[in-house]
């Protein structure tokens, strides 16, 4: 079974096999993977600022002054009142952080142990008086070669006021098994809370093909010969350790070369060209006709440029004209669970 990394928007390639895959999953079971994300360790005793050498389980680097004290925690209060926020992000505790009196980039290292998909975040706000602030931005580095494997930021304009947090965030970045680091770099003047690195496993998925039927055989011990019809399986497998976002599934099937697909009904009339078995994983598949634009299959002739073409039915039952098929399951895929796409195709 052949892993499968892509990130959502995610697009990952399977090169032996010719499949596409997008998606994105719900990380309601990944792993968190940073520690003392929301700067509640040390407990600061005074509500505002709080100095400190240094906080467990971070490290601060390119700090812009030379302060023995750079790392101020915040304990959000009321009696802060317009110079700072009064609260901390949805999902936060009572305190956050920013660098006393300069910029700065918080730093934490962390180990991944097997090939996956990251997602990290963080949440920024502006103190001392609504401005234009921007450079506040997360990101993940590769520790084995130093480069950035992603990073999402922030910005924010005088008209927005203090208190306001907006987050910074990369969904579903593939990595290899490794050494990483989250980096955050805080501005002057910003804050910064609630930080995350999660993990899921990567999905699986295995195409494989079988004869169908050939003009020699028929249905009895096919052969793939010309003229012949092949069936393609594609197998997609949740790992046990997430769901699958309700709708997000997309999956894109470059035509084979020296085949065409066949657009008449796969099975029972009114199908359509592809069959989804879903299993126990609760998506599903609509079709309405080789003219929908709103159903879940879609063709193009461009190699994917568009998928806009409406396929005609030829003598075989196949349009040659097709370079790709996209197919969008709706539903949700439960952890642990398989669904095949099929599809069939006329050897030339």
């Amino acid at each position: 079974m052949t892993n499968l990394l892509a990130p959502f928007p995610i697009l990952g390639r399977l090169i032996a096999c010719f499949c596409l895959l997008m998606l994105a999953a719900n990380s309601a079971n990944a792993q968190e993977l940073l520690r003392n994300r929301s700067f509640e360790d040390p407990v600061a005793p005074n509500p505002g600022n709080n100095f400190y050498a240094s906080i467990p389980e971070w490290t601060m680097s390119n700090q812009g002054n030379s302060d023995p004290k750079p790392y101020n925690i915040v304990v959000a209060n009321k009696a802060l009142c317009c110079n700072n926020a009064t609260q901390t992000p949805k999902g936060g505790d009572r305190q956050y952080i920013d660098v006393s009196g300069t910029s700065g980039q918080l730093n934490q290292d962390f180990k991944i142990e097997a090939a996956g998909l990251i997602s990290f975040s963080g949440w920024f706000s502006v103190r001392d008086f609504p401005q234009n602030l921007s450079g506040m931005f997360v990101q993940v580095r590769n520790l084995s070669n130093g480069k950035i494997v992603a990073t999402s930021s922030v910005s924010f304009s005088s008209s927005e006021p203090i208190g306001l947090w907006k987050m910074a965030r990369a969904d579903y970045v593939p990595v290899a098994a490794g050494s990483y680091r989250f980096e955050a770099f805080i501005p002057n003047p910003a804050n910064l809370d609630l930080v995350s690195v999660t993990y899921s496993p990567s999905l699986s998925v295995q195409k494989s093909s079988a004869a169908h039927w050939d003009p020699v055989s028929n249905y009895k011990n096919p052969k793939m010969i010309p003229g012949g019809i092949i069936t393609y399986s594609i197998n997609i497998e949740i790992p046990p350790d997430y769901d699958l976002t309700s709708n997000s599934l997309l999956i894109t099937d470059p035509t084979p070369p020296n085949l065409a697909m066949i657009v008449t009904d796969f099975q029972d009339p009114g199908s359509g060209p592809v069959q989804l078995d879903a299993g126990k994983g609760g998506v599903f598949l609509t079709y309405s006709g080789l003219d929908s634009a709103t159903d879940g299959v879609e063709f193009s002739n461009n190699g994917g440029l568009d998928w806009s073409y409406q396929p005609v039915i030829g003598p075989d039952g196949s349009d040659p004209k097709i370079t790709a098929v996209r197919v969008r399951p709706q539903g949700t895929m439960a952890a642990g669970t398989i669904a095949t796409v099929k599809m069939r195709y006329v050897i030339r």
